[in-house]
């Protein structure tokens, strides 16, 4: 009878001494590829602290990207560059205990091409006025403000 009573208790002490992620937060529904998106988890402060595996799941294939397998459970947030192709994921967060999964979220490419580039409106006007002491270096900055 004390072995059942001693086993009982080792198990209660290993089940609140374990990490407990309860709730791994899902990104926005739309993310660029490239961008620095937060994860962030529900934790449960504990002693013996284990550093979380954290990973990226494809939602069709299964196919995982990890991303850290050395996470700060207590700090309850982790910056990912956003480094998937395009297509839908989730997040497993594994805690010592077992994966705790995000809801599902899609990473999309971004056309660099179709992003306006900016140029001066006015490269010589510039290069003069630092060029001449005469020519006001105002006059080139507000023709820039005049043709945005």
């Amino acid at each position: 009878m004390s072995r059942l009573i001693f086993l009982t208790l080792l198990l209660a002490f290993i089940g609140f001494t374990s990490a407990q992620v309860g709730q791994v937060n899902t990104p926005s529904d739309k993310i660029a590829t490239g961008a620095n998106v937060i994860i962030t988890w529900m934790y449960t402060q504990q002693v013996n602290q284990i550093p979380g595996t954290l990973s990226c799941v494809d939602n069709s294939t299964k196919n995982t990207v990890l991303l850290s397998s050395t996470v700060d459970l207590s700090a309850q947030s982790y910056t990912w560059s956003v480094n998937v192709p395009a297509g839908t994921y989730y997040l497993a967060l594994n805690d010592g205990s077992g994966d705790k999964y995000s809801g599902t979220f899609i990473p999309e490419q971004v056309n660099h091409q179709n992003k306006p580039q900016h140029q001066p409106a006015c490269p010589v006007l510039l290069q003069a006025s630092l060029n001449h002491p005469l020519l006001d270096t105002n006059i080139c900055l507000a023709l820039l403000w005049w043709q945005q």
